[in-house]
């Protein structure tokens, strides 16, 4: 209670202005120009149960400009009020427990980025009903367990998706961020994921980059994600198998993903050879394979060019 209190210090400007005009009996009496800006006072009890929470240190908690990591925006011209628009808490910061879910109250946040190798608990479901986030990351937080939430892909506003380096992190990537209609960049990438690919990631349309390194994904690699667009995709170091190779062929529109560091075995066919998509991407995409694993014809290539 203490704390907050201290918060409602910060608007006592705003309340004496609100005196004064109650007491004013003529115009020309009245302020002018707009009123201070001013936090508004659900993001700033928010805060304060985050900060606590998530046992932060070094804020001054009636000076919001104390606050590290904090992105704001005086949202109404008229009142200047003061909306918390974006929050990077990184590893520096030391947050430690769940991510606590004061964070819903922050109903104009965008921007959400939470690291930290003390953040412990499972990655939440409620994330999927911050539908105004357009940024979510969960980054170097080894102690963070169980699955990607299904409810994250309740954010159809979000452009970019992190969840990197936490590698207590498992089950399959979610069907579900295949409805994510606005995402460009999707990293999931240095945790136990497993499981095969989603097919449904073919939906999103707008994706540029799709880094899928160091997991433990298996299986097919579903080569509709990259048909008839031309992006950046990533899966090596994972357990992946196959690679279909129609996604050699000159006309097959799209980019063959890079999968060095997988099992991939057999034998190539001849044909592959002798396609452009071969001379231009070969080395990059197929590369070394995991001990014990690769293509047949393509390690004797190689050696033979050595």
């Amino acid at each position: 209670m203490k704390n907050r209190i201290l918060y409602f210090l910060m608007l006592l400007p705003v309340l004496g202005m609100l005196s004064t005009l109650a007491g004013c009996s003529e115009e020309k009496d009245l302020p002018k120009g707009p009123p201070p800006i001013h936090l508004n006072v659900e993001d700033s009890l928010a805060m304060v149960d985050i900060y606590h929470a998530l046992g932060l240190s070094g804020w001054d908690l009636t000076d919001i400009y104390s606050w590290e990591g904090i992105e704001g925006l005086a949202d109404d011209p008229a009142t200047n009020e003061f909306r918390i628009i974006g929050f990077t808490c990184t590893s520096a910061m030391r947050p430690k427990g769940e991510i606590p879910e004061a964070f819903k109250r922050l109903t104009a946040l965008r921007k959400l980025v939470i690291a930290g190798k003390f953040l412990q608990g499972e990655i939440p479901s409620w994330l999927g009903e911050m539908e105004s986030l357009v940024y979510l990351g969960i980054k170097n937080a080894d102690n963070l367990t169980g699955e990607i939430p299904e409810e994250l892909g309740n954010l159809k506003n979000l452009i970019r998706l992190d969840i990197v380096n936490c590698k207590n992190i498992s089950g399959e990537i979610p069907k579900s961020l295949g409805n994510l209609e606005n995402l460009t960049d999707l990293l999931i990438s240095g945790t136990s994921v497993s499981g095969e690919i989603p097919e449904e990631l073919s939906k999103l349309k707008k994706i540029e980059r799709l880094d899928l390194r160091d997991n433990e994904l298996s299986g097919t690699l579903p080569i509709e994600i990259m048909r008839d667009r031309v992006f950046g995709m990533d899966c090596s170091n994972n357990n992946i198998e196959e690679l279909p190779f129609e996604i050699w062929k000159d006309e097959y529109i799209g980019v063959p993903p890079i999968l060095d560091g997988n099992r991939l075995s057999g034998e190539i066919p001849e044909w592959v050879f002798k396609t452009n998509k071969w001379e231009v991407h070969s080395s990059i995409v197929i590369g070394k394979q995991q001990e014990g694993y690769g293509y047949i014809n393509y390690m004797s290539l190689v050696y033979s060019n050595n």
